[in-house]
């Protein structure tokens, strides 16, 4: 079972160029990003992290297609599934939890003589609390676990590839850009940050098949 171990690079210049990307398409501006960067940068590979139905051949997004054109290598990084399910197991346990709890106090607050009471409001500060530890958990995992393993993913393809100099591009979500950075930093990997939202032009161009 594979375990989350990073390990920091040593004797290799590695440089990820993280950009922020939400759906996987390519806009005018990235896709002239991209074009330069191809043409003067010799780039080892691509990484995201994508839904299963978005690795499918058939419907492949149009950030993939366009990487198929160019013949350069895709890896998708995510938190392996063991992991996910022994997050998700634990959140639906707890959901499940408020969820009964909730029903109790709605039949406490309907009645009269118990809307007021110590039980129904004892009761209701414990759900409180439940749904606050809820959050953070669910906040834990799709940040910092999420974060940690997708870091990872691409330092395990770093140690992996024979080049002395790396050159990276890494689409990911607004969400996690902060915590990205900080992480592959932390780890002997210079990043350079790009957010084409900023820009005036958002048009997305057609990526032909």
């Amino acid at each position: 079972m594979e375990v989350l171990e990073l390990k920091p690079v040593k004797n290799k210049k590695v440089q990820l160029y993280l950009i922020k990307n939400e759906d996987n398409t390519i806009n005018s501006e990235e896709y002239k990003f991209l074009e330069d960067l191809f043409h003067n940068r010799k780039i080892s590979f691509v990484v995201a992290t994508l839904k299963e139905n978005e690795l499918n051949k058939s419907i492949k997004t149009p950030l993939l297609r366009y990487l198929d054109k160019l013949s350069i290598p895709f890896f998708n990084v995510d938190i392996p599934e063991h992991v996910k399910y022994f997050f998700y197991s634990e959140l639906s346990e707890q959901e499940s939890l408020v969820a009964q709890l909730s029903k109790e106090y709605n039949i406490l607050r309907s009645n009269p003589a118990e809307k007021e009471s110590f039980k129904t409001q004892n009761l209701k500060s414990w759900i409180d609390l439940l749904k606050m530890e809820l959050k953070e958990k669910k906040e834990f995992l799709t940040h910092t676990v999420k974060s940690n393993w997708i870091v990872k993913k691409v330092l395990d393809l770093i140690h992996n590839n024979k080049e002395k100099k790396i050159s990276i591009i890494h689409f990911s979500p607004e969400k996690f850009l902060y915590e990205l950075r900080e992480l592959f930093e932390s780890y002997n990997v210079i990043v350079k940050n790009y957010d084409f939202s900023i820009k005036n032009d958002k048009k997305s161009i057609p990526i032909s098949t």
